[in-house]
């Protein structure tokens, strides 16, 4: 088991449209490409479930690696799932 010295969390929010989803997957896309041996998750907790829309691919509840950047894993929480 490999054991972390630090890990990071970013969050971002705001009121709604203001591009907080937008700002998200460019983030998480640029820092696992700089840094592709680390595990990157990006994670929605946002019920409109538009990460899907900005990265051009499905998104479940279950976090899964994009195909051109396999080291960043999406996911967005399903909150029916989480009762």
């Amino acid at each position: 088991m490999k054991y972390y010295d630090s890990l990071n969390l970013v969050m971002f929010s705001g009121k709604g449209g203001v591009g907080k989803t937008t700002l998200a997957c460019s983030f998480a896309r640029y820092w696992a490409r700089e840094f592709p041996q680390e595990k990157i998750l990006l994670l929605s907790t946002d019920p409109a479930h538009s990460l899907g829309d900005v990265l051009l691919t499905e998104v479940k509840d279950i976090a899964l690696p994009l195909t051109d950047l396999p080291n960043l894993s999406v996911q967005a929480l399903d909150a029916e799932n989480y009762y």
